[in-house]
């Protein structure tokens, strides 16, 4: 399958842009949220978190799928709230709870269950593969 990334995620920021704006103007005026710009050093944070958080994450879940299949990149996604929320805790110095602990396994299991399950004897394995960006 031959996908044009930047174009495909240029898509997802044009939609995400024309759905948001409109949405934060009528919160402003109507005066339940103030909008105001942030500060240089919020900037800087504001665009390395989205580098980090959203473009690295989003471009390695394409070649997921890309390289496995659809069902195997949809499963992965349940994977990003308990591994964010795990991340966040360790990053604030918290101690994981037993029932977070509990859950995130649990659907770490599954995802391990279903990927392991979902390759047909047929289907090589991927060793490595390249993404071309035009």
């Amino acid at each position: 399958m031959d996908i044009d990334v930047p174009m495909f995620f240029g898509f997802i920021g044009l939609f995400t842009l024309m759905m948001f704006w409109p949405g934060l103007v009528v919160l402003h005026l109507t005066g339940i949220e103030s909008f105001t710009l942030p500060s240089t050093i919020e900037w800087i944070y504001l665009c390395t978190s989205a580098v980090v958080t959203a473009v690295i994450c989003q471009l390695l879940w394409l070649w997921a799928s890309l390289a496995t299949s659809p069902l195997q990149g949809i499963l992965a996604l349940s994977l990003i709230v308990p591994g964010s929320k795990g991340i966040s805790n360790i990053l604030d110095g918290q101690l994981l709870t037993l029932k977070f602990a509990t859950g995130a396994g649990l659907i770490l299991i599954s995802y391990i269950g279903v990927c392991s399950t979902n390759r047909s004897p047929r289907q090589p394995k991927v060793e490595a593969f390249e993404l071309e960006i035009r």
